[in-house]
């Protein structure tokens, strides 16, 4: 367990094959007991849930609902994962009330690289794939492990952000994702 303490570790190696997906996020839309909810010790005053809900649709989703008022900042969905190389992470997310999505990708040597992604236009409530890279996001800030700000090794955990920052009001507000996959090199 890292110095984090609030992530849990998963089981299973990841595949070889170039350009695979592999899926660490929530099959058929059910709660994944791997991720944990932290709302940010260094922002107290936020809560948040996370649960599997059923859709209009007949599937499932997973919501993450946040009260990000009285000092929380933010709620994040975090987990490790097995060691594996990749080139990204695809998210089929709603943003609900978001206008971006924060991520969060630890390297081999505990070094977190927090970015921005923009979730795109359409209805909030319209689930769509957002891709999330090194390449592709606004740098936010690097912490932690090498403290360099190079990526070192592979990617051992991944944490997703609803951040007040990117809401269009106060108040209960939630981010539903059915599927999580690490794109493998």
């Amino acid at each position: 367990m890292n110095r984090f303490g609030n992530v849990l570790f998963i089981f299973g190696m990841a595949t070889g094959l170039a350009a695979a997906e592999i899926e660490i996020g929530f099959p058929d839309g059910r709660s994944n007991p791997a991720w944990m909810v932290n709302v940010g010790s260094e922002w107290p005053g936020g809560q948040a849930a996370y649960y599997s809900k059923p859709m209009p649709d007949g599937r499932h989703a997973c919501c993450l609902e946040t009260v990000l008022g009285g000092g929380g900042r933010y709620a994040a969905l975090t987990r490790r994962v097995t060691p594996v190389d990749f080139s990204g992470i695809a998210v089929e997310l709603a943003p609900g009330d978001f206008k971006k999505l924060r991520c969060r990708f630890v390297d081999e040597t505990g070094q977190t690289f927090q970015y921005d992604f923009d979730v795109g236009e359409g209805d909030p409530e319209a689930f769509r794939t957002v891709r999330c890279s090194l390449e592709t996001g606004k740098k936010n800030t690097v912490w932690g492990g090498a403290g360099d700000g190079k990526w070192h090794g592979r990617l051992t955990g991944f944490a997703l952000l609803a951040d007040s920052y990117y809401l269009e009001q106060r108040g209960t507000s939630r981010l539903l994702f059915r599927s999580i996959r690490v794109i493998d090199k």
